[in-house]
């Protein structure tokens, strides 16, 4: 039953004086970086994290890529990017030509960081998604 809400008015008309401090009409250029927002009154210290540290975390819950395969049937190995937070749902949303792809992860959640393939198809991409 908890929600935190963030609104952010660039241009607000006279309807919204109430909620907007009587902001009006505004033009120009907004530049909106190192937001950090939290729950509570207390701020804590800004969070500065190498981009290539925050897309390995992304890529625990999220990845994409694709293969090419000239002889059939195949069986091989794609190693992901980032090590999985769980065991993904692995889908193949594309398939250039061919039987199909079945794609599976393996290893216990996926620890071994990679998925598999046994399919005839010249190209296939797929997706591994360990959402929540």
């Amino acid at each position: 039953n908890d929600r935190l809400l963030l609104l952010i008015w660039f241009d607000a008309g006279s309807d919204f004086n109430s909620r907007t401090d009587s902001l009006g009409q505004q033009s120009g250029t907004f530049d909106i970086a190192q937001v950090q927002i939290e729950a509570g009154s207390v701020a804590t210290p800004f969070e500065r994290r190498p981009i290539g540290a925050e897309l390995a975390l992304c890529q625990r819950y999220y990845q994409t890529g694709g293969g090419y395969l000239f002889a059939s049937p195949n069986v091989g190995w794609v190693h992901l990017c980032a090590q999985m937070r769980a065991q993904p749902t692995v889908t193949t949303p594309f398939i250039q030509s061919g039987t199909g792809a079945q794609w599976s992860a393996s290893g216990s959640n996926n620890l071994l960081g990679q998925i598999g393939f046994n399919s005839q198809f010249s190209y296939a991409t797929y997706t591994a998604s360990a959402e929540l």
